[in-house]
């Protein structure tokens, strides 16, 4: 019972809401997202009382971000995130990156 929904240009608790959810679930990758999303999960709930559920990845993909992936990928390294991406996550990035 699981619903992806993407792009959106309105709040994730609306989203959540008009997809019938009670639950957000978020991934964490180190503690500093964890401070982060643990406020946005507050004003969720204040707004909206949808419930933030946090689950840890696996400690061998915790360092990996968006951010490293996409700039390896620009600097001619598509091939070398492979592993760290789904495939059509990595197909998009050949298509804009090459490789």
């Amino acid at each position: 019972n699981v619903e992806v929904v993407a792009p959106v240009k309105t709040l994730t608790v609306d989203v959540a809401k008009d997809c019938g959810a009670d639950v957000i679930v978020k991934g964490l990758r180190v503690a500093a997202d964890f401070e982060y999303e643990l406020q946005m999960a507050q004003m969720n709930k204040a707004i909206s009382g949808i419930q933030t559920l946090f689950i840890p990845c696996g400690s061998s993909r915790s360092y990996i971000a968006s951010t490293l992936v996409r700039d390896i990928a620009r600097l001619g390294g598509t091939e070398r995130v492979a592993e760290f991406v789904p495939d059509p996550v990595l197909k998009r990035l050949k298509e804009k990156f090459g490789g």
